[in-house]
């Protein structure tokens, strides 16, 4: 699942029921470039975990960026920036870490 890339979502309207569980590519997956493109994070379901950034470990390398689909990773310059409002909790920057400097955390705020 973490080495092609795969998401595994739940997608629901809020005023009904969940209606589809998948696992998406972010190449084809329309409901994870709807979310992107209209900011519509009401859509798909939070995991209940996100990424912890040990700094201490991080050496900036920005693979993790490459595969944050969600864009919680940039690079900004050389150093890489995390964005805890943006990440989803779907693990694959922390599935890719070479100095396992990403853990996955239970999330405070659920509202997120």
């Amino acid at each position: 699942m973490y080495e092609p890339g795969l998401i595994h979502l739940t997608i629901y309207n809020p005023d009904q029921h969940v209606f589809a569980v998948c696992s998406c590519c972010k190449c084809c997956c329309h409901d994870i470039e709807f979310l992107k493109k209209y900011n519509r994070p009401d859509l798909i379901a939070h995991a209940d975990y996100v990424v912890d950034v040990d700094k201490s470990k991080c050496n900036d390398c920005g693979i993790c960026t490459e595969r944050c689909v969600f864009e919680a990773q940039k690079m900004e310059g050389s150093l890489v920036r995390f964005d805890v409002n943006r990440c989803y909790g779907c693990g694959l920057c922390v599935s890719t870490c070479p100095t396992n400097a990403l853990q996955m955390k239970f999330r405070k705020d659920k509202n997120l």
